[in-house]
């Protein structure tokens, strides 16, 4: 199958800064076919500014935190595009006061919001994914090693702080 004929959902968009549209750029480029999700309605506008330089890309609002609304969008996505090849997960994600002060000061309530939103939404989505695509375990499969190198990398880079 081409990139001219393969279709991804970006999560993520949230800006011109964000990395979902610097990916979202380059796989339209490809030739990709994209569904692009942002949060809420505060990010609509602009959301639908970027996506509206995206010949062919349409846009979907989606609260990752929100287990129905991951589920009715790829419903959507199903009824609207058949399969997707391609799930980016570029979601991060804490409360602002959580970002002030020292890193030390973290709540337990703010850390459980940032990796909600920010870690187990991609779960949450692995699980639709595969649902829509026939490929469950595989998804799943995927989706975790992704994770996993994440998460070591990230390790990797506390040790040197």
């Amino acid at each position: 199958m081409s990139d001219a004929q393969k279709t991804a959902i970006i999560f993520g968009l949230a800006n011109k800064r964000s990395i979902a549209w610097a990916i979202a750029q380059k796989l339209q480029q490809a030739g990709w076919r994209l569904a692009i999700s942002y949060q809420n309605e505060r990010l609509e506008q602009e959301a639908k500014d970027l996506i509206a330089d995206l010949p062919g890309a349409a846009g979907f609002m989606c609260d990752v935190s929100s287990d129905e609304q991951i589920a009715k969008l790829f419903d959507e996505l199903k009824a609207r595009y058949g399969t997707l090849e391609g799930v980016v997960h570029s979601v991060a994600f804490a409360p602002a006061e959580e970002l002030k002060g020292e890193f030390v000061n973290t709540t337990r309530e703010g850390f459980r919001i940032a990796h909600d939103i920010s870690v187990y939404s991609l779960i949450s989505r692995a699980r639709s994914h595969g649902a829509l695509s026939g490929e469950r375990s595989r998804a799943a499969r995927h989706s975790r090693q992704c994770y996993f190198r994440r998460a070591d990398q990230d390790a990797c880079r506390a040790r040197h702080l």
